[in-house]
């Protein structure tokens, strides 16, 4: 599983029933999270529940000794989605919002790439950063 700050991958490299693949997931369309603890002798498993007419869900598991890097993961999405959340509730104060980084990239306190990845969370889209590994 990756994530960038805008969107969740989760990739499949066992061979199963579905193959291998990958699923990306953006951070708008994720309406739950679901957390399983990972057991002596069962896997742990991170769902992502998105929006739709039926609802989808996506599953990341994990083993007893990936869980640190899972829970790590799984906070840092949950922040994004609360963050997201707060953004879509204050829609009027999006442009607000791009004026204050605009400003910070021009008194040289973002980077233009933080600024990027900023804006891009401010607009519930853009390009995504590389992916990082649990």
């Amino acid at each position: 599983m990756f994530f960038d700050g805008v969107f969740v991958s989760l990739v499949r490299h066992r061979t199963n029933s579905l193959g291998p693949g990958s699923t990306r997931i953006p951070i708008p369309m994720i309406t739950e999270l679901r957390w399983r603890e990972a057991g002596r002798s069962s896997m742990g498993a991170l769902v992502f529940a998105t929006a739709g007419e039926v609802g989808e869900y996506a599953t990341a598991g994990f083993d007893r000794t990936e869980q640190p890097a899972f829970e790590t993961l799984r906070n840092a999405v949950a922040q994004a989605i609360a963050q997201h959340h707060d953004l879509a509730a204050g829609r009027s104060g999006v442009a607000a919002g791009l004026r204050a980084l605009a400003d910070l990239l021009r008194d040289q306190l973002l980077t233009p790439a933080e600024y990027q990845s900023a804006k891009a969370l401010i607009l519930g889209s853009g390009a995504p950063a590389p992916p990082r590994r649990p």
